[in-house]
């Protein structure tokens, strides 16, 4: 949380060994026992958040058991939450740091190309893409903070993107 909180005082710029540990209440060598750079803040920031929202997808694909494609509904049930303000902020923030660290694109590349092959596993696959774009299509507006939903509005999107699947044609049939 102390990295977050320095992302969210002072941007991605602002991110360093030195304002983490004043953050913290520590020495700098303690920080950099971890972290031997500012890059390496940013790479564990990275990974601990994405980790975080793995672990909120794998508890909503369980719960999405008796569905028809548990992989997808699960995203979907996850999107239905809003993202929280430091969720927001700190995303934004970071993600001037994708342009110069080729292993987090590497890490987020991996990720959606493991998130797509396990949708594409499913029924109706290139329904579940299309479904996979439009929740992206959602993060992707409120990460970085172009346009965001009331209440209502997202639980029609959400709704609207769920039926979108339903509805479209199977082809394998």
């Amino acid at each position: 949380m102390k990295r977050e909180r320095v992302v969210l005082r002072e941007g991605a710029v602002g991110l360093s060994i030195d304002a983490v540990a004043k953050e913290a209440g520590v020495s700098k060598a303690t920080v950099m026992y971890d972290h031997k750079s500012k890059q390496d803040l940013l790479s564990d920031l990275i990974s601990r958040l994405m980790s975080v929202e793995e672990e909120r997808v794998q508890q909503a694909i369980a719960e999405s058991n008796n569905t028809p494609h548990p992989a997808l509904y699960g995203r979907i049930i996850s999107a239905s939450n809003a993202l929280s303000h430091t969720e927001r902020a700190v995303v934004l923030a970071v993600s001037a740091s994708l342009a110069n660290d080729t292993n987090i694109r590497d890490t987020m590349r991996s990720c959606t190309n493991k998130d797509l092959d396990e949708i594409k596993r499913g029924p109706k696959p290139d329904a579940a893409v299309l479904v996979y774009l439009a929740l992206s299509g959602i993060y992707c507006q409120e990460f970085f903070d172009f346009y965001k939903w009331s209440p209502g509005e997202r639980d029609k999107i959400i709704e609207g993107i769920r039926c979108l699947y339903e509805s479209y044609p199977d082809k394998s049939e």
